[in-house]
């Protein structure tokens, strides 16, 4: 079985290879026969993009080769990234280290 990857967006307008998407290669994802994989944050908020895998089997001289002449098959995927939600942070540990040790946790949100 051979896959071969390709992307689009709403800006591109038209297929391409996936291996050839210059912030593909920038971002190190991992492209595999069957899965893609993304590091975190690799796609922007509010964004939308579509994956589309074509399935074609192989013969033993390296050709490819579709069932009873029709054209190797299709999947599509489309990814809709939300908007970032700010952090949520957590802090674990005692309200009150002793009556000796004046400490004080602040918080604030710059940015």
């Amino acid at each position: 079985v051979a896959v071969r990857w390709e992307y689009t967006n709403a800006t591109l307008q038209r297929w391409r290879n996936l291996t050839k998407v210059p912030w593909v290669l920038a971002a190190n994802a991992a492209l595999f026969q069957r899965q893609l994989q993304f590091p975190a944050f690799t796609f922007q908020a509010n964004s939308q993009h579509m994956f589309r895998g074509f399935v074609s089997y192989v013969d033993e001289t390296g050709s490819t080769v579709t069932t009873r002449g029709t054209t190797p098959g299709a999947v599509v995927f489309r990814v809709m990234v939300g908007s970032q939600s700010a952090p949520t942070i957590t802090i674990q540990g005692p309200d009150l280290l002793s009556r000796k040790c004046d400490f004080q946790l602040t918080t604030s949100m710059s940015g």
